[in-house]
């Protein structure tokens, strides 16, 4: 479930928020089902560590930046 998290204190756009997903496609679909996805991200693939890693990112309701990302 997705909540909203408000932090005042910080400007917009300063925040940085991550956290890893098992299954980035799934993520994927219910960010864009709910409307969350107001920047239009798409799955992008990096070949980091072992096997890469495939992330998106979204913006809050503060302007911060939400990044979601499973590592392979």
């Amino acid at each position: 479930m997705l909540g909203v998290l408000s932090m005042p204190e910080f400007d917009k756009g300063e925040l940085h928020i991550h956290t890893d997903v098992k299954d980035i496609e799934k993520v994927y679909a219910m960010i864009n089902q709910a409307g969350l996805n107001s920047t239009q991200d798409t799955v992008h693939f990096l070949p980091f560590w072992e096997n890469g890693v495939k992330f998106f990112t979204i913006e809050g309701p503060n302007k911060e930046k939400v990044e979601f990302s499973q590592y392979l």
